[in-house]
């Protein structure tokens, strides 16, 4: 186990750790919070992993593009297809005008092709917030400011791969001291989008980092996870807090006394689904407050519009129950 890492055998453990009386880093510190489901998944957006289990990943299915300035032209164009589904089913787009569409258009960012280090265009994170929360691969990693939602995303993607789990599988919930990311500004950004952007994003209390293109036009790149960018400085300003992967349940349990559910984060539609599905894992692993004994395998009751949440990925890629905000 290394410096920045600290292992609880316990849900309570874990719990404690977390509470807003303890204190993660020295002063001055404000920590930010996320949540993944196996502790060997590295802190890499969605657009930049390898291969899930089941699907090829964004970086395989852009084949011939996985040059710097090929990463920049896809993510631009998965927004700019992303503006005109939202067109096509009246959905509007946050900051949207004639002027942003312009700012949007691939044809006026020669800019950021030519020197792909330059991406993202803070002009367009709000979009990106936006895109993400409906499931569009993006380069931003979320975060939350509540860390007993980060262990609610753990917790729910843990869930949905409970007759997987192993005697070695952890979860995992990261930590970074937001207090001193000017250290780390050349290479990562805080974006913090407004509330009206989404209203999921406001219930998670939710935030993002955001990494620069690594490498030059006409460069192979090759995705850095977020933790090496913070171990430029030690790990003073980084944690990752894990617990066996069998204590999810009391975990759940813990967030459900506190009020942290998918209704709580989800408002809609959408949070009533997830409530009923996160419901009826616990109870089936033999825990949980419902009285009705039913065990229902996660997804079963879940139709119309998909999860806004990403795929879980492999052992070697980051994400899963991401921190504080869908996908």
């Amino acid at each position: 186990m290394t410096d920045f890492e600290r292992h609880y055998a316990t849900a309570e453990g874990l719990w404690d750790a977390l509470s807003p009386t303890q204190k993660l880093f020295p002063d001055p510190s404000k920590p930010i919070f996320r949540g993944q489901a196996n502790a060997s998944w590295l802190l890499i957006p969605f657009v930049l992993r390898d291969r899930n289990d089941d699907e090829p990943s964004v970086r395989e299915v852009m084949r011939g593009m996985d040059t710097a300035d090929g990463q920049v032209f896809y993510e631009n164009m998965l927004l700019m297809d992303f503006s005109k589904y939202c067109d096509q089913v009246g959905v509007r787009i946050p900051g949207d005008s004639i002027k942003f569409r312009e700012t949007l258009d691939s044809r006026n960012n020669g800019r950021y092709f030519m020197s792909p280090e330059l991406w993202p265009n803070p002009d367009l994170f709000e979009v990106m917030a936006f895109a993400q929360h409906h499931g569009i691969p993006t380069r931003l990693l979320d975060w939350c400011r509540h860390p007993y939602i980060a262990v609610y995303f753990a917790v729910e993607s843990a869930l949905k791969s409970y007759k997987k789990w192993t005697s070695e599988w952890n979860l995992a919930i990261w930590v970074i001291n937001v207090e001193r990311i000017n250290l780390y500004s050349q290479r990562v950004q805080i974006v913090r989008t407004p509330g009206s952007v989404s209203s999921h994003l406001a219930a998670q209390s939710g935030l993002f980092t955001v990494q620069k293109v690594s490498g030059s036009r006409s460069q192979s790149i090759e995705p850095r996870d977020l933790k090496e960018e913070f171990m430029v400085h030690g790990s003073r300003d980084i944690l990752k807090l894990t617990v066996p992967v069998m204590e999810s349940v009391r975990l759940y349990d813990f967030c459900e006394r506190t009020g942290v559910s998918a209704a709580s984060l989800f408002p809609g539609q959408m949070g009533r689904r997830g409530l009923f599905t996160t419901t009826f894992v616990p109870v089936a692993l033999g825990s949980g407050s419902s009285t009705t004994g039913i065990g229902v395998e996660m997804g079963t009751l879940q139709g119309g519009q998909p999860s806004p949440r990403r795929p879980a990925p492999t052992a070697d890629e980051p994400d899963g129950a991401a921190a504080g905000t869908s996908v």
